[in-house]
């Protein structure tokens, strides 16, 4: 492997683990927040951060154990996909629920 290659893989490993960790704390401190609004949405807040943080750790090991050939076709790409998916799907919830709920909007 050429040293440049090596150089790129760091900066894509540092930039996913600051993406993975920041979708990771982003449901969890909202759910913290007092004005989350419900019991159900601060709930659902934290199951999305702990999603999260299994699949992408279920990822990591699965590209570990693909990398060291003691699993080969390992699902770390899947994995690394679904924790993508969940944190994606909670900024939309997000979303869509404050701009429900956003009184600016509903004088628009």
């Amino acid at each position: 492997m050429r040293d440049d290659q090596k150089g790129n893989g760091r900066v894509h490993g540092l930039a996913g683990l600051v993406l993975f960790a920041a979708l990771a704390a982003a449901p969890f401190v909202l759910a913290r927040s007092p004005h989350t609004g419900s019991r159900g949405w601060a709930a659902h807040s934290r199951w999305s951060g702990a999603l999260v943080i299994t699949f992408a750790v279920a990822a990591g090991l699965a590209f570990r154990l693909d990398v060291q050939d003691v699993l080969r076709l390992a699902p770390a790409g899947l994995l690394e996909h679904a924790a993508l998916l969940v944190g994606f799907a909670w900024i939309i919830a997000v979303d869509v629920r404050l701009h429900r709920h956003s009184p600016a909007l509903e004088q628009a």
